[in-house]
């Protein structure tokens, strides 16, 4: 690894050598890198989004938590001293899951509203509509409050739109100038390549939260059953940064501009504390192929339930998913459900009439689900163990590490809950 630029630092690395984050010596230290696949213990708060809900409002059960993350093999990671106090605010997000898609519109809104200093967006697809919606609200977090905005994008429209990814950006482009707006408001002209769906922001008291998972912020109507997940501890919004800055690095070749401000502000948010408090959950940042082996682990561990959900099915799920759930099932006996929006690629609609029916011979529940919407892309099985991603779990099986970005959350209860959110939406 001795090509990779360390974060905080402007010097261009070797291309050639190229690779994952790698080794870190100690947190804070300019430089310093942690070697792949080393454990890290992270702090602070998540808050699912969850479904086509209303306001977001908290739980009944709502206190100040403890998180504790670590980081997978080849992840981004930092490495937080051992005397560190975990602490977080964990609050659940959209108890009327019945109603209208308006819980990640709403928190999208509501980050924009409380931002002070910087907001950064990733969506995967980028239009002309959704952009001239969210305008007035990017103009006024500038005009207001002097928030810098970024954007970056892996494509600009989905499923066969007529305008052309530059045609797409270059309107939107266009419209920034036209309200004079464009220091501030940065769309930027390079594609990521990614499908990774994330938000990072300051909260407006000088701490900087991330949220991860299936929104496409730039492009959706907001009508979509989604998951997202928030997450304020700095030490993994910093891991969120990092992915940011190597998206735009493997565009762009360039260590400088957006590049080295994302890896420079990593470097700064890394450094914040959080209040201490609460309970714990295990944590981790899944990149792009990592996302295959949960699949085996929870055929592996499962002892009760698996569950899992994609916009799309496709040819990779049964290898990559089905094959996994069936094996849990004869092993262990769990209850597998499969729930997802449409067939994908290959896969036409007697394809999937088939996977359901083989699936129903042994065992395997799988569903086509139409309202509301699914968009949403997770994994869970028995009680503790939830992933929330940007991959379609059932169709994709991408090869860059940077093409899909999720986090898997373990721990007591975090699975069970968000089942029962799922149950309260989709009738199976």
């Amino acid at each position: 690894m001795a090509g990779a630029p360390p974060i905080g630092c402007h010097r261009k690395p070797a291309r050639r050598r190229r690779a994952l984050p790698g080794p870190r010596r100690q947190r804070g230290a300019p430089g310093a890198r942690l070697r792949p696949g080393d454990g890290c213990r992270y702090t602070g708060g998540w808050s699912p989004l969850v479904g086509r809900a209303g306001a977001a409002q908290p739980s009944p059960g709502d206190r100040g938590e403890a998180v504790t993350l670590g980081c997978p093999d080849r992840s981004p990671a930092v490495a937080p001293s051992a005397d560190r106090a975990p602490a977080a605010a964990h609050r659940l997000c959209g108890k009327r899951p019945h109603s209208r898609g308006e819980d990640h519109e709403k928190h999208f809104h509501e980050i924009i509203r409380k931002a002070r200093s910087s907001i950064i967006i990733h969506s995967t697809f980028v239009s002309l509509k959704a952009m001239e919606a969210l305008l007035p609200s990017l103009r006024e977090a500038i005009a207001a409050r002097g928030v810098q905005i970024d954007i970056l994008w892996g494509h600009s429209t989905a499923d066969g739109a007529e305008n052309s990814t530059s045609e797409t950006i270059e309107a939107c482009r266009r419209r920034i100038v036209d309200l004079g707006v464009e220091r501030s408001l940065r769309l930027h002209s390079f594609t990521t390549r990614s499908h990774a769906k994330l938000l990072v922001a300051d909260d407006g008291r000088g701490h900087f939260h991330a949220t991860v998972g299936s929104c496409n912020w730039l492009s959706t109507k907001f009508q979509a059953f989604e998951a997202s997940v928030r997450l304020t501890d700095p030490l993994i919004v910093a891991d969120v940064l990092k992915c940011l800055s190597e998206m735009a690095w493997n565009s762009t070749g360039r260590w400088a501009g957006i590049v080295a401000h994302l890896a420079g502000w990593a470097h700064n948010v890394e450094r914040q504390t959080s209040p201490a408090g609460g309970r714990k959950l295990d944590a981790r940042i899944v990149l792009g192929p990592q996302h295959a082996s949960l699949f085996e682990t929870a055929r592996d561990d499962a002892k009760e339930r698996i569950v899992m959900g994609s916009h799309r099915l496709g040819a990779a799920a049964e290898t990559v998913a089905l094959k996994p759930a069936r094996a849990a099932i004869a092993a262990n006996a769990v209850d597998a459900l499969v729930l997802y929006g449409r067939a994908s690629g290959p896969i036409d609609g007697g394809q999937a009439a088939s996977m359901t029916l083989d699936g129903h011979a042994s065992g395997l529940k799988v569903r086509r689900v139409y309202d509301p919407r699914m968009h949403a892309k997770f994994l869970l099985w028995d009680d503790g163990d939830l992933l929330i991603t940007s991959q379609n779990l059932l169709s994709a099986d991408p090869v860059s590490p940077w093409a899909e970005v999720g986090i898997h959350l373990k721990g007591a209860a975090v699975a069970r809950e968000f089942y029962g959110r799922i149950g309260a939406v989709f009738k199976y």
